[in-house]
């Protein structure tokens, strides 16, 4: 069977373009019994690849490419302990510990390395340096074929080599084959035009600079740049070294003639091993330019020696004879070569527990009779600890209920050899609460005691009913292990059932199967404990983790995110040359991520795939219309589409997970390949899927602004001499006043009437209509909400009953006795610890059992809307349980329906209630001393909403919004005290007995450099206030931070000076005026009629020189600007205003205002009324009104008639004006028609109908336009 060894995939970060599971592809249809992935400076995709190999019955060779320039070698691994070896190699490389040479040199110290693995290279000193260290029978020399892959390059090949004669004539269809992949596939001609230097550039930057974009080949923090929102918008990078950040250009092709000569001098052996960086000669111009966008080049400016050499597609096994055919034995070779590498990675790993390193040191420290039980150990400190947090959680006398819950959950854990891992997270909490770092325990770890004893989560699962089952179960972990043997004896079957199966037929099996499974074995049912931290500190944390476990013990995950479409379509219009205006201007209104279908469409260039498009997203079409370019640049518009078809899918960078954590016992680069990321940390190249199969333990260690909102809050209402309100300053163990804490009138009517803009979790159109409709008033509902609020419960019903049910429009069903428990949920089966108490009841088995049946009830089918055989068998043992037991058919029936409606839709209640209270005590801090929230939010950049609608919300509630001040800002925002406040009417006063304002912090200044910012603090803080303008020049100076004169004036202007004498005219014009005075005494001392002092002043010469100084203007007495002035000003450099409703700038609102006729849309004349305020909204229903709002939100949403895949696309938009907010729905025949008016935020005119639902107040929109 023929052998590729050197395999390239797109995990070479767009270098190939190949999928691991496109390679395989293409490899069973071309007959291609051996694959070797060999990515440079990586093992990213060796996991993945290793399980699609094993469904197409490929054997699959795992290898790396490492070094640059003239030392580069491919290295492959031939069993588990060159894996290992091949882990620290490239380990060693990324994280700048050494040279390949000095690598090589460290493991060749170890015999062993000889039989573990084989170096491919060809360049003679590196091959000569191979043997010396590795020995003969470890090197191979890589020998190219005898003539390229293509007809058209065989007849060239020959040309050049003086056998013209000789070379076959390529036939028509192969020279269209060339010509289809020639690298001038993108040269349209309205794309490019010729310039005068005789070069091609695009036309719309003909004389433009390459653009030198950084590097984003990196560990990047999700959710920041590069490619897609999570991975569109990530920052950071990984290697400071930029040679090493980014996958090289591929190594430049030794002659045929110099690779034999090496194979005769050093007496090894020649493989035919050519490499592999696409699938077809027609990939060759989506390669270029895939290279283009890795550059940050003009795609007619990448070099041919950036580029794979001319044939690098994936040749068939009858291609591979014809192109060795003189030289037969080095495909003997290369197939023995890779039939000697018997490396599987199919099989997990064994978990690698991290030591836990408190109490009498490491388990592997102390006497061999201690090292021998570490375990027993391990199961006597977790006693320990838990009895300790057991004492301070309830007291000396407990119920005797919490006690045995205890003991069975000590049992357990205990029993399945996971009390070390607790120990190991329980330090980690223990490091967090030392530096006072914000934390809070989430997910199905708050279901535990052992967990709330520990203080990993603040989540009593006594007081909430959890269910420590849904965490841990002896019965899950034996279905687990059971399914994961059952999964890998089948795959192996596959394998080698698949051995041989070529063709056709092996390349459909290949694409119906369903994506990579890995078969994790223990590491499926290890405890998912996820811990949220402040996100500030979160870096902070870690570090302190990697000094207390370990330098190389501890290592971040990473992500491997994908170019969605749009980001990929942003990425080819920078490679033609586009702007970063006209980028922004093309790529906005595009959809992230396309459907599979789509893709295929555009990438087989059938353009009735834009049409598809356009209905997704009617903005788009809108925009296409008005092209200032007509038909030319909708030509130019189509080659983008084309390369971005081409190019949606693949890696553009290493990303890092949000919080993922890797610890292990001992050096973790011998297990994983890491790199190191921009700050300083390392990274494991694999993600969070694959880490727990190669073994790797996992931990969560997340960053959580709204931890943080709640954090900061607290600290700014002590700094400003607050209060807490009563209900927040319960603490544990105090009942009455938890109690208290679960219900406050005044959050109470905040959440009823769905004003909640600013609650962390509360905060979204959809979550405030839902407070609304089921009149949340509690700490319960907030936590209800929480599990309601997913797409699921409100596709599936589920939210509308519980909403009728809470209204009391809906009778709550007659429940058994096995299921008075649901009472607290109106009847629904709501979290998924109601389902499997609802089993465990009705079926008479162990919550364990029940576990078990709820997760195979949620299985899906490997078909979409195919059968679900678990759920049958689910079904059959409940049927025959009930029969067993005498229950009433009826009831049997009516309570399977509801398991079966909602089990596939329930929550996890444990994370509800640790999210839910934390929500909670946010909303109730947002109700009694709403300033200090709003602060903190703003300061700490989140929230669901642009900054802007958070600002006009702080003023909608009374708020003083104060500009920036050189005197009283910080670096964001802060709340600041304007005084003593009596109390409010109906409740205390607004900030704890203090008023309070909203004051906007220096960096939010645009343009204004953050380190200016900082010197701006820090030089009040240190040298006191400024006592005017030219003294806060001079004082910076001091510092090294030199402001521009426009920034200057740009502070005066927004009122940063305002506490200094005089309006801000009369400061502007007596900057301006000592300027011009600067800029004259610069030029005297230039001309040498002044001379420079000893305190840097300038000083005048002559016999007279004061006679010569001009005399101190008088500045007369100006106005201040008035409010609308000051509004463009907060507008053009902070993005919002402190006074008026910034939608009050805009002539088009003020024409508004007044009754009269206009044309809305693309519709007839209507009568207009003066634009109602969005909250007199309440008092219209059923009427049809007209507002005029500033666009706050959008999202779209698919409906689709039951029973049917087909649907339309609807739009929802928040709007707010200087009254309230108010929800719009666009429906989907309104959308189509009205969708390309929808610009992003600004105002709009929109008619509608008000309308009700359950006390959620909309209007349903009959018009929309855009006024900006």
């Amino acid at each position: 069977m023929a052998a590729l060894l050197r395999c390239v995939s797109y995990f070479s970060f767009l270098t190939g373009l190949l999928s691991p599971r496109d390679l395989v592809d293409c490899a069973v249809r071309q007959e291609i019994g051996h694959l070797g992935l060999c990515d440079w400076g990586g093992l990213y995709g060796h996991p993945v690849f290793a399980q699609e190999a094993a469904r197409a019955g490929i054997h699959a060779v795992f290898g790396v490419e490492l070094g640059e320039g003239r030392e580069r070698l491919v290295l492959l691994a031939r069993d588990q302990g060159g894996y290992r070896r091949l882990c620290r190699l490239v380990s060693g490389y990324r994280l700048e510990q050494g040279t390949v040479r000095e690598l090589l040199e460290r493991e060749a110290e170890e015999r062993s390395a000889r039989e573990e693995l084989f170096v491919l290279a060809q360049e003679a000193d590196l091959l000569r340096f191979a043997v010396e260290r590795l020995g003969r029978e470890a090197v191979r020399v890589p020998v190219p074929p005898l003539y390229p892959f293509d007809a058209l390059e065989r007849a060239q090949a020959a040309a050049e080599e003086g056998r013209g004669e000789e070379a076959q004539r390529p036939t028509r269809e192969e020279l269209r084959r060339w010509y289809a992949c020639d690298d001038s596939a993108f040269n349209h001609p309205v794309c490019n035009a010729p310039t005068r230097d005789g070069l091609t550039r695009n036309a719309l930057t003909r004389n433009a600079p390459t653009r030198n974009a950084p590097t984003r080949n990196a560990p990047t923090r999700e959710g920041s740049s590069g490619a897609g929102s999570a991975h569109a918008d990530s920052a950071g990078g990984v290697d400071e070294d930029p040679a090493r950040r980014k996958c090289p250009a591929p190594e430049s092709p030794r002659s045929r003639q110099q690779m034999l000569a090496s194979v005769e001098f050093l007496g090894v052996r020649g493989v035919a091993a050519p490499w592999v960086y696409y699938g077809v000669p027609e990939q060759r111009a989506l390669h270029r330019l895939a290279v283009a966008i890795k550059l940050g080049r003009h795609h007619m400016r990448v070099e041919r020696e950036e580029l794979a050499p001319k044939g690098s597609f994936l040749p068939s096994a009858q291609e591979l004879r014809e192109a060795y055919a003189d030289a037969p034995e080095l495909l003997q070779e290369s197939e023995r070569l890779a039939r000697s590498c018997t490396l599987s990675l199919l099989e997990p790993r064994p978990l690698l527990f991290p030591r836990w390193t408190a109490g009498e040191g490491t388990a592997g420290e102390g006497t061999a009779g201690e090292r021998a039980e570490p375990e027993q150990r391990a199961r006597a400190e977790l006693r320990m600890r838990a009895e300790s947090g057991f004492l301070q959680r309830y007291g000396r006398s407990p119920e005797s209920d919490a006690r045995q819950r205890l003991e069975h959950e000590l049992a357990v854990i205990s029993g399945l050899g996971f009390a070390g891992y607790f120990l190991v997270v329980d330090e980690i909490v223990g490091i967090a609460r030392e530096r006072e770092i914000p934390l809070l325990g989430r997910g199905s770890a708050a279901d535990s005691l052992v967990a709330y004893c520990l203080g990993f989560t603040e989540a009593d699962p006594l007081r909430y009913e959890l269910c420590f089952e849904r965490f841990l179960s002896v019965e899950r972990f034996r279905e687990r292990m059971a399914q994961a043997q059952k999964l890998r004896n089948g795959m192996r079957q596959g394998a080698q059932g698949a051995q041989g199966v070529q063709g056709a037929q092996g390349a459909q099996g290949v694409q119906g199967a369903s994506g990579p499974s890995f078969a994790r074995g223990g590491a499926n049912v290890l405890p998912d404990i996820d811990l949220d931290f402040c996100w500030r500190r979160r870096d902070e944390l870690i570090e302190a983790v990697i000094q207390h476990f370990g330098e190389g013990q501890v290592a971040l995950l990473a992500t491997q995110p994908s170019l969605g479409f749009r980001a990929a379509y942003r990425e080819v219009a920078r490679a033609f040359g586009y702007s970063r205006l006209e980028l922004d201007r093309c790529a906005r209104l595009l959809p992230r991520q396309i459907p599979e279908s789509m893709l295929i469409q555009g990438r087989s260039g059938d353009l009735s795939v834009l049409e598809a498009l356009f209905d997704r997203a009617p903005e788009l079409r809108r925009r296409r219309q008005r092209l200032v370019g007509g038909l030319e640049e909708r030509r130019r518009e189509l080659a983008l589409l084309r390369g971005a078809f081409g190019l949606t899918g693949a890696k553009r960078y290493l990303g890092l997970h949000p919080g993922g954590t890797v610890l292990s016992p001992d050096a973790l680069a011998s297990y994983a390949p890491l790199e190191r990321s921009a700050k300083g940390l390392p990274v494991v190249q694999w993600d969070k899927h694959v880490a727990p199969h190669m073994g790797l333990v996992k931990i969560d260690l997340l960053g959580n602004r709204g931890l943080s909102v709640f954090s900061d809050a607290q600290r700014e209402l002590r700094r400003i001499g607050g209060s807490l309100p009563e209900p927040l300053q319960a603490k544990v163990g105090e009942g009455a006043r938890e109690d208290a804490l679960e219900r406050d009138e005044r959050s109470a009517a905040m959440l009823r009437e769905g004003r909640t803009l600013g609650c962390w979790q509360l905060e979204s159109p959809g979550m405030r209509a839902l407070l609304t409709r089921m009149q949340a008033e509690r700490q319960q509902d907030v936590i209800q909400s929480i599990a309601l609020i997913r797409p699921g419960p409100a596709a599936s019903g589920m939210m509308d009953s519980f909403v009728r049910r809470a209204r009391g429009i809906e009778a709550l069903p007659e429940l058994p006795p096995e299921l008075a428990f649901l009472h607290q949920s109106r009847g629904v089966l709501l979290y998924q610890e109601d389902v499997i108490r609802c089993l465990a009841r009705i079926c008479d088995i162990s919550l364990g059992q029940a576990e078990v049946l709820r997760r195979k009830l949620g299985e899906r089918s490997s078909v979409r809307g195919g059968a679900r055989p678990a759920a049958a068998a689910v079904r059959r043992f409940y049927q025959e349980r009930c029969a067993a037991r005498g229950i009433d058919p009826r009831l049997a029936q009516s309570t399977w329906e509801q398991i079966e409606r909602f089990a596939a839709f329930s929550f996890c209640k444990a994370h509800s209630v640790s999210y839910g209270l934390l929500a909670w005590r946010i909303a109730v801090l947002m109700a009694h001393r709403p300033a200090t929230v709003i602060a903190a939010l703003l300061a700490n950049g989140t929230g669901y909403y642009d900054k802007r609608v958070y600002v006009d919300e702080a003023k909608r509630r009374g708020i003083s919004v104060l500009p920036p001040c050189v005197h009283r800002s910080d670096l964001s925002f802060c709340a600041e005290r304007l005084g003593r406040a009596g109390p409010a009417p109906g409740g205390p006063a607004p900030c704890g007995g203090v008023r309070a304002a909203l004051r906007t912090g220096l960096g939010e200044l645009r343009e204004l450099p953050q380190q200016a910012a900082a010197a701006i603090v820090r030089e009040r803080e240190e040298g006191g206030p400024f006592f005017s303008i030219e003294v806060f020049v001079q004082r910076l100076r001091q510092r090294g931070v030199v402001l521009a004169e426009s920034m200057v004036e740009r502070l005066i202007l927004l009122g940063a000076f305002d506490m200094l004498e005089g309006t801000r005219p009369e400061k502007l014009w007596r900057y301006r005026l000592g300027a011009r005075h600067r800029e004259e005494a610069r030029e005297r001392l230039a001309r040498g009629e002044a001379e420079l002092g000893l305190d840097g002043s300038i000083e005048t010469r002559g016999l007279f020189p004061d006679a010569l100084l001009p005399r101190a203007p008088v500045i007369p007495c100006l106005p201040e600007f008035d409010e609308e002035e000051r509004g463009r000003f907060e507008m053009a450099w902070l993005g919002f205003t402190t006074a008026m409703h910034p939608m009050r700038l805009h002539g088009a609102w003020q024409e508004r205002q007044r009754p009269g006729a206009t044309e809305l849309g693309d519709v007839t004349e209507v009568q207009r009324q003066a634009a109602l305020p969005l909250s007199e909204a309440p008092s219209h229903l059923g009427r049809e009104v007209q507002i005029c709002a500033w666009l706050a939100a959008m999202r779209r949403h698919r409906v689709r008639p039951s029973g049917s895949r087909a649907g339309g696309w609807m739009c929802f938009l928040s709007f707010e004006d200087e009254t309230g907010m108010l929800e719009v729905v666009l429906f989907p025949d309104r959308y189509r028609r009205f969708g390309g008016e929808l610009a992003g935020e600004g105002l709009y005119q929109v008619r509608g109908r008000i309308e009700q639902r359950e006390g959620a107040i909309a209007l349903h929109a009959e018009a929309l336009e855009a006024l900006h």
